[in-house]
């Protein structure tokens, strides 16, 4: 049936995925292994390369592209599987919804056996080679598009055909979500911001210290995918199997490795924090880090519609809720790496191009001013607040208020008010920047899937 996976062909995409991700980590780690410095990696594989994973060729992670096909296939084929729309009187409505269940959760469960390879080489701190002077390619580009475009047609099955049932029932699911945010946040925190330094750690050498970028370029089809999920991903209200909230699992993600917190006078100490409020704030700060040039400029076009989301979804439409986000989210800082002794942090750590005592959203956030911070946060909250009082007006309001609500168009769904925050987002992150080394905006790739 269309779309619907063999256990056989299950098996064999996770052998081919899990293969190809080790491959690739096999040729990001030989560098740091020869101690050679990432700037000066061995622009040479016997397979990634333009004759085999080229724009011409079938690309990595097409294996995971075709999971993406195959979801997309149930989406369409969804009528009939769900015996809304019935051939013939025999068929029994309450199978064809089991069916079309038990393939959805197939396909979860195959992801999820494949993730932490997946997200060990997106996260590698080696970085892109010079297209120039080789003929490699780099394969993570392209296997992070897959992996985004396919959790994102998770979310948008279990969205419209479901309502959220498999995000609240089925654990794996709830746990590949909330994984894909988190590496979202490890993605643009990798991103090191004009003047800042990053870690000779990761094997750049001091003399690149101040120019050179670490980790899997942003600037391309991988991050029109990501900002995809990032939005579907966000926009979610209810809350996931076992009771927990998808900012929670979000945070749950780096507490066991890494500490976070705030200088005093910043939010009343590190332990006003809970687990929500964490998970939002690691999202908040990772996106004022990609709006100050840690994203390509046609990526932050995409910032109103991720914030957007988080305002509807997660947030449930609470404004309080979304500015307190906002507000730690542009406090947080990295403490350092956990130790054995969970009351005690190193000070030595990295998070990506993140050293110990700075805060995630880079250095414009962490220069502003107390006065600028609560100027942003409260026009914030004010253009928020009234739209979405204003959205929500009762119908025997005075004909006045309700002549002031139409003149500005103040609904919260509206692009809009998005569109206002926006321009309030990139002031607090530098304004524009007038000179970058980023491309125009990019298609999505070509995969093909036929051919395989």
């Amino acid at each position: 049936h269309k779309g619907i996976l063999s256990p056989l062909a299950m098996d064999a995409i996770i052998t081919l995925t899990r293969a190809e991700c080790q491959a690739v980590a096999i040729q990001l780690n030989r560098d740091q292994q020869q101690q050679i410095s990432a700037i000066d990696i061995i622009n040479s594989s016997s397979i990634f390369t333009n004759a085999i994973v080229g724009e011409e060729m079938v690309s990595a992670g097409a294996f995971v592209m075709v999971v993406h096909d195959i979801l997309e296939d149930l989406r369409e084929s969804a009528d009939e599987l769900l015996g809304q729309q019935q051939k013939t009187s025999t068929d029994d409505p309450q199978h064809q919804r089991t069916i079309f269940i038990q393939s959805i959760s197939g396909c979860v469960q195959l992801l999820h056996q494949c993730k932490d390879l997946i997200r060990a080489v997106l996260t590698h701190p080696n970085p892109e080679p010079d297209v120039n002077n080789s003929d490699y390619t780099d394969p993570r580009p392209t296997i992070a598009e897959a992996w985004f475009f396919s959790i994102s047609s998770l979310l948008s099955i279990d969205k419209e055909l479901t309502n959220f049932f498999l995000i609240q029932q089925d654990a794996t699911f709830h746990q590949l979500v909330s994984e894909t945010i988190a590496l979202v946040v490890q993605l643009l925190c990798l991103k090191r911001l004009p003047k800042e330094k990053i870690s000779t750690q990761n094997g750049i050498c001091e003399k690149h210290n101040e120019t050179f970028q670490i980790g899997m370029s942003l600037d391309g089809p991988q991050t029109l995918a990501m900002m995809m999920f990032l939005e579907l991903a966000l926009g979610i209200p209810v809350v996931g199997s076992g009771g927990e909230s998808i900012l929670r699992r979000v945070s749950h993600e780096f507490e066991l490795t890494l500490k976070f917190g705030f200088e005093d006078g910043e939010r009343g100490g590190e332990s006003s924090i809970n687990a929500d409020l964490l998970g939002g704030a690691l999202i908040s700060s990772a996106l004022y880090r990609g709006t100050s040039g840690g994203l390509p400029p046609w990526a932050v076009e995409d910032i109103p519609g991720v914030y957007s989301a988080m305002f509807h979804g997660v947030c449930q439409q609470n404004p309080q809720s979304f500015c307190e986000i906002l507000r730690v989210g542009s406090n947080l800082r990295l403490f350092g790496a956990v130790s054995s002794n969970k009351n005690n942090a190193s000070a030595s750590a990295w998070f990506g191009a993140i050293p110990a005592g700075k805060k995630l959203a880079g250095r414009y956030i962490e220069n502003m001013s107390s006065k600028a911070k609560e100027t942003f946060l409260t026009k914030t909250r004010d253009l928020i607040t009234f739209t979405t009082a204003s959205a929500n007006m009762d119908n025997n309001s005075d004909k006045t208020n309700k002549q002031i609500c139409n003149s500005v168009l103040c609904d919260s769904k509206n692009p809009d008010v998005w569109r206002q925050f926006k321009v309030l987002l990139k002031a607090a992150c530098g304004g524009k920047k007038k000179s970058t080394c980023y491309n125009l905006k990019p298609q999505v790739t070509n995969w093909e899937c036929d051919r395989i």
